[in-house]
Formats: structure tokens, C-alpha cells, sequence
């Protein structure tokens, strides 16, 4: 099997970019907003979102939510991925870890990222849907480094049965750069981190039989965008990699995708992979953002300013996988167009385990910027296990002047 794609000297390349965001308007003098979203606060598990779809895979099948999310709401990702048969979770990451680099005999180049080996991943937690329960992304993957780009892997272990002792699996994968100067990533190609994941199946030896497309089940010909202030800073060569048009742009680019998952039937036994890995690194918070939460308005820019610390750690001992990762920073927002600099803290925890059956995952996010007259304030907390209640809650608290 063999990728014929172009990417010639694509990675030699520094990316000029900025964030951009959109943020909502708050006028009231002092106003708090709290919503469960569509997870629910306690009580039995939430319900299922609309457009659900059927994915058949031989003479089996499962109803699927095609989309990821943060919220239990939100799209923030489609399911290009769905893994059955001996397709756990923790499989799929011990297969993926034991692979080197190489990846030449497919078309890649000997260059980063295309010749890294995967690793855990810190990242943002989302929540699947199938056959009437939600499932969390305990485990994420990595092809590449926080940043500069890299490809990025969710799995969600369903719990369905497949065959004789088999599993679903549902995966989320795409390429995206780091937002210099931020913590954030932009997702720029869906298609080529959807092959990426199909070479390294192959290359691990488990696949019984050849991988194979689902029918159209999520948006097509794009899904989501690129804004162009992002968009006008990525070089054309990286563009053209990930299907995208050349040259610059005055209005949001979508992001390719036909709109298919690949499936994969999974069999064997992965090579052991270790038993956890330890990250922690520093990114420079340097750059201008519209205000995140509790906006005045389209005007309302600060320069955040600020490091901002990230760390992970994962054990896997006797089949139970379990990790925590944070993120955190003590920043300093200066008005645009003259004000006071204040200080904002911001604080991102997760935790998440999976054992045999039985799996949970955990984020909360904290944002607490102390002003004249109050703080202003952003919590979120999503839970999503396999047994009792998801739930997603979020509280605003904001000052106006």
C-alpha cells in the first residue's frame, strides 16, 4: 500500500501567525449565566444529540452521533475513525506507540512531523456518542509535539460488543499548528491525518483485511474553517499538503473532508508499548486576543502576556490506564487602545482512567481575572463515564463598567 502525496520541504518553515477569536457581548452590570448544555446535571445518562446515523460493518452495527464534542452540544470535530474487533482503546495506543518513524515506503518524507513516533498527548477533552451513551477521550495520541503542528488522535471506547469478544471504537484524528504566542491550536486538514492513521494501522500488522470507507456521515465538502488571519500566515507548500488553495484570503477557507470514516477490524496483539510517559513544557503567552470571556464588544482586545505551564502524566499498570494533565498560567491582560493591566489566572485540570469495561474522564477550566470593583470569572466542568451520569456545567460571572 502506497500514499502518493506532495510534500516536498513543507516543514523547514516558520509560521507567522495570530489568534482569532470570536467572543459573545455581555451588557448587564452584573451578570452570571449558568447552563448544563446538553449534558444533564445528574440522574441517568444524558440524552442522545440529533443525527445520529448507522455504520454497518459486516453483518453488525452501530448508531453513532458522526460528531465530537466539548459540550455535548457543540461539533467541534467529526468521527473519521471507527476501529472494531480487538479494538480497545488501550490496543489501538500500544500499536500505535511501537511503530518508528519511517513512514518513506508510503510516500511521506523524512521530515517532522511525518518521521516522529506517536506519543500521549495533552489536549482538550471531548465526549462521542453511540448506541445510548456518551463516551470521553481518556486516551489521546500524538504524531509530532504540542507545537509547532503535529496530528492529533482522540479514541472513545463505546463498550458495544463486536463479534466473538470484540469492541467498538470510535476515533477522531486531524492536523493542526500551534497558534504562536498561545496555548490554542488551529485544525487545518482533517483528510491527511485520517491517511496518517490508515498507514500506521497497516504498518502495525494487526488489520484483518483491508481498511474501508463508511458511507457519507458527517458534513461535506468541509467542515469548520480557517479564519484568514490564520489562513494568510501558512506558507502555500502546507497548504497544498492539506488540499487547501494557495495564496491569501479575505474570508474564512473551510477545512476539506469528503465526509466518510474509515473503518478498521483489528485482530492480534499490539506490542507492550510501556507503562506511562511524563510531559511539561512552557509556552509563551504573547499576543493580542479578543477578550474570552465577558467581552464589551467586537473592539474589546488585550495583549495577554505570560507563561504558561503544561504537564502531563500517564501509568498503565495491569490493563488499568490512568492520567492527569494541566495547564496553567498567571497572565497579564493590557487593554488595547490604553487601561490598567491586570492580572488573569487560568487553570485547566483533567484526570481519566480506563479499566477493562469501566472508563471516566474529568476537565474543568478556570479563568479569574481581578479588576477594580470584583473579579470576573469563567469556571467549566465536563464529566463523561461509562456508567452513571455525563454532564457538562458553565458559570460566567461578569462586570461592566
Amino acid at each position: 500500500m502506497r500514499a502518493t502525496y506532495r510534500y516536498a520541504a513543507l516543514f523547514s518553515v516558520a509560521l507567522t501567525l495570530f489568534l482569532f477569536a470570536a467572543c459573545e457581548q455581555n451588557d448587564s452590570p452584573l451578570s452570571t449565566l449558568s447552563s448544563q448544555g446538553a449534558f444533564r446535571a445528574s440522574g441517568a445518562q444524558a440524552p442522545a444529540p440529533p443525527g445520529l446515523v448507522t455504520v454497518p460493518v459486516g453483518s453488525e452495527n452501530l448508531s453513532l452521533w458522526p460528531y465530537l464534542t466539548p459540550d455535548g452540544e457543540t461539533r467541534e470535530d467529526p468521527v473519521n475513525l471507527v476501529f472494531v474487533g480487538r479494538a480497545d482503546a488501550l490496543q489501538i495506543r500500544s500499536a500505535l506507540l511501537a511503530l518508528d518513524g519511517n513512514r518513506t515506503a508510503f510516500g511521506f518524507p523524512n521530515a517532522f512531523p511525518f518521521n516522529a513516533r506517536w506519543s500521549d498527548a495533552a489536549g482538550g477533552v471531548q465526549a462521542a456518542y453511540a448506541s445510548e451513551a456518551w463516551a470521553g477521550s481518556v486516551i489521546q495520541l500524538q504524531l509530532g509535539t504540542y507545537g509547532p503542528l503535529r496530528f492529533h488522535l482522540r479514541l472513545f471506547e463505546t463498550g458495544q460488543p463486536y463479534g466473538d469478544g470484540g469492541t467498538w471504537t470510535l476515533g477522531g484524528a486531524h492536523f493542526e499548528i500551534l497558534i504562536p504566542g498561545t496555548p490554542e491550536h488551529q485544525v487545518i486538514s482533517w483528510e491527511l491525518a485520517e491517511q496518517i492513521v490508515t498507514v500506521d494501522l497497516v504498518r502495525s500488522g494487526l488489520l484483518q483485511g483491508a481498511p474501508a470507507p463508511t458511507a457519507a456521515i458527517n458534513d461535506a465538502p468541509t467542515f469548520r474553517s480557517i479564519p484568514p488571519v490564520i489562513y494568510n500566515g501558512i506558507p502555500d507548500a502546507l497548504k497544498i499538503a492539506c488540499g487547501l488553495p494557495p495564496g491569501s484570503t479575505s474570508v474564512p477557507v473551510g477545512i476539506p473532508t469528503n465526509g466518510h470514516a474509515t473503518v478498521f477490524r483489528l485482530g492480534g496483539d499490539a506490542l507492550d508499548a510501556g507503562d506511562g510517559s511524563d510531559q511539561s513544557f512552557t509556552i509563551q503567552f504573547h499576543q493580542v486576543i479578543p477578550k474570552p470571556f465577558c467581552s464589551g464588544g467586537p473592539a474589546d482586545f488585550f495583549m495577554v502576556d505570560g507563561p504558561v505551564e503544561v504537564t502531563k502524566h500517564v501509568e498503565l499498570e495491569g490493563g488499568h490506564y490512568s492520567y492527569r494533565s494541566d495547564l496553567s498560567g498567571a497572565l497579564t491582560a493590557t487593554p488595547i487602545g490604553g487601561g490598567d493591566s491586570f492580572p488573569v489566572r487560568v487553570q485547566d485540570m483533567q484526570n481519566g482512567f480506563i479499566n477493562g469495561a469501566h472508563a471516566s474522564v474529568n476537565a474543568s477550566v478556570k479563568r479569574i481575572a481581578p479588576e477594580d470593583g470584583g473579579s470576573e470569572i469563567l469556571m467549566q466542568f465536563l464529566n463523561v463515564g461509562s456508567e452513571g451520569a455525563s454532564q457538562f456545567r458553565s458559570h460566567e460571572q461578569c462586570l461592566s463598567e
